[in-house]
């Protein structure tokens, strides 16, 4: 019996013949080990791949062992750990949206729907910084439990005036803001990491920058080895795995991605880098020439030649490309040309396959109480952000002694009720009724009044994007 029970309350066995010397080193060991019966090595290369990483921070708080094992992984990072831990991770990652606030807080959607016994939102404290006004009266907004927070980046960046922007690519979650484009944010999530990286490129990124196959491309990038020396616009490549940039021997501008499927990925799907060009021989006889890059040769070539539109012809920065299963019914073309009208609210695509000429589609910003706040083209597809006119008091009408929102610490804030619904929809454009049809992805939340909605205040989701 006594055996039995010192055999319950130690961490290792008695064998006859050891003293208490052996059996409290036994129980030292065991305190230090992660699993027991399994060697360090083990559990790095084979159990650690397969954690998904949003458990990396709940690992690191089991015990002091767990967290310097997740630290020292960090930087015992081989190319075979590496490999392991993107090929566990990635299929948990890909096609997951990132929202960025306007008060520089980044959320990522769960790859599954939360706990359906859960409240359906939570409160977050809204960041402020010394130039942020007093007329913003909302401390906090409601996030529904359907977007998980990333660590804050409040203090890393300089301000959140100018918003920060997003590209997401292989598990890497990439930040910058206007106010410094020379400081970069990264976060790997591909291989488990969970915590922002401060990097300084030595040439700034922009609004244009485009993430295609592992790396990003930067276009009108200003190079120049001094500050008197005359600045030259190229193309600034920057390598996702290695982190260092490089200037591409072309040049060329309005870079966009589109996402195909293939069966000859392993991830389903092919990444493909466009250039549009506009040649102006003639102001009447206008040419739009689509390029397309080929990474083998390293050279770029002519995928379709349109005519510009006759009417209100757009600059090319708003003109965009949308694959076929944008459309209903889906576009046998694989590549389809559109431009953006904001003022007459169109969306004009070239048929390239049968009558040769553009088509308007509408996309009607204010549709059944719905007011469009952001739209976005993203991998080839056409993402918007809706504010809708529903406030959290309408919405928790007819529920009584039930409420969908987390209060914290019981706190009971009379803003909040007034917080307006914000949603992702994705777009379609019917080819039989010309418009855009609009399908609800994802309910962000309940934010304050934007512009939109007759306030003076900026949208509170400044950029967002989808994880590559």
């Amino acid at each position: 019996m006594l055996y039995s029970w010192t055999r319950q309350l130690l961490p290792t066995t008695i064998t006859p013949g050891r003293g208490l010397l052996a059996v409290s080193m036994d129980a030292d060991a065991r305190a230090t080990s992660l699993i027991d019966g399994l060697p360090k090595e083990l559990v790095l290369l084979h159990v650690l791949p397969r954690l998904p990483w949003y458990t990396r921070p709940v690992c690191r708080a089991i015990s002091k062992s767990w967290r310097a094992f997740i630290d020292a992984s960090k930087t015992k990072q081989t190319a075979e750990l590496d490999l392991k831990n993107r090929h566990y991770q990635l299929p948990l990652l890909r096609g997951l949206f990132l929202v960025c606030t306007s008060d520089l807080q980044v959320f990522i959607t769960r790859e599954c729907a939360s706990n359906e016994k859960q409240v359906a939102y939570y409160a977050i404290e809204r960041q402020r910084d010394l130039s942020d006004n007093e007329w913003r009266n909302f401390n906090t907004y409601q996030m529904h439990r359907r977007w998980r927070k990333l660590p804050r980046l409040q203090g890393l960046l300089p301000s959140y005036r100018c918003g920060a922007r997003l590209i997401a690519s292989a598990g890497r979650v990439y930040v910058w803001s206007d106010d410094n484009s020379h400081l970069l944010l990264k976060m790997d999530m591909g291989c488990g990491d969970w915590t922002w990286k401060k990097l300084l490129v030595p040439h700034p990124f922009n609004a244009d920058a485009v993430g295609v196959n592992g790396k990003i491309y930067i276009p009108r990038a200003s190079i120049g080895t001094s500050p008197s020396q005359e600045k030259e616009e190229m193309v600034l490549v920057y390598d996702m795995m290695t982190d260092q940039p490089h200037v591409e021997t072309w040049n060329c501008d309005n870079l966009r991605m589109l996402q195909r499927k293939s069966s000859c990925k392993e991830s389903g799907v092919k990444e493909e880098l466009y250039s549009l060009k506009e040649n102006m021989r003639v102001v009447s006889d206008g040419k739009l020439e689509l390029l397309v890059y080929d990474t083998c040769q390293d050279s770029w070539g002519t995928y379709a030649e349109m005519p510009c539109p006759k009417w209100q012809w757009s600059e090319l920065p708003q003109v965009q490309l949308l694959n076929g299963d944008c459309f209903e019914p889906a576009s046998e073309m694989g590549t389809n040309t559109v431009w953006i009208d904001y003022e007459n609210e169109v969306i004009t695509w070239f048929d390239a396959s049968i009558s040769k000429a553009w088509v308007h589609f509408d996309y009607d910003p204010d549709l059944e109480g719905r007011d469009l706040e952001y739209l976005q083209f993203i991998h080839g597809s056409l993402y918007a952000i809706f504010c809708e006119d529903e406030d959290m008091q309408g919405r928790l009408q007819g529920k009584e002694g039930s409420s969908e929102i987390c209060k914290e610490g019981g706190r009971e804030e009379e803003e909040d009720e007034r917080l307006w619904k914000r949603s992702i929809r994705k777009g379609s454009l019917c080819m039989a009724s010309t418009d855009v049809v609009w399908e609800e992805l994802y309910e962000i939340g309940y934010f304050e009044e934007s512009f939109c909605m007759g306030s003076s205040v900026d949208p509170p989701i400044f950029h967002f994007t989808l994880m590559a």
